[in-house]
């Protein structure tokens, strides 16, 4: 049973580096214990569907949305991705210097305002007007 909470531990560890990583610059170590009782009742959910005769990627697929609850809506995603597409040739230079992240993680932070004005729940419906403020508010911002 630990090895099957290991795995929901550490999935749901990626899914916040790779999606959430300021929350992990922010809150470092102290989340250890979110992310290991999370994982353990993500195994109960995984566990409960399989003995109520749920096929296993079913299962899987329950355990993991519990994980992403409340955290489907990346921040940091809609920034990389508008860098990506809007200003690629800068980006992938940062991305060869190993500065990507670092530069995401502070535009994100200067472009708080535009996300205020947004749903950034869970049930975020993505629309191009977001993307058009945080353009503006980035090149505003004189990054580029």
């Amino acid at each position: 049973m630990e090895k099957n909470i290991n795995y929901f531990e550490e999935y749901y560890q990626e899914f916040l580096n790779e999606f959430h990583p300021d929350l992990v610059k922010k809150f470092g170590n102290s989340l250890n214990s979110e992310i290991q009782s999370k994982a353990k009742m993500a195994f109960d959910l995984y566990d409960s569907s399989r003995k109520e005769g749920v096929d296993m990627i079913s299962s899987l697929e329950i355990a993991h949305n519990f994980l992403k609850e409340g955290k489907k809506f990346s921040r940091y995603s809609i920034i990389s991705r508008v860098l990506n597409e809007t200003f690629e040739e800068k980006f992938n230079e940062w991305k060869r210097n190993g500065k990507d992240k670092e530069l995401c993680l502070a535009i994100m932070e200067d472009c708080e305002s535009v996300f205020k004005k947004h749903d950034t729940s869970d049930d975020f419906i993505y629309n191009d007007s977001l993307d058009v403020e945080l353009i503006s508010k980035i090149k505003e911002l004189q990054y580029f």
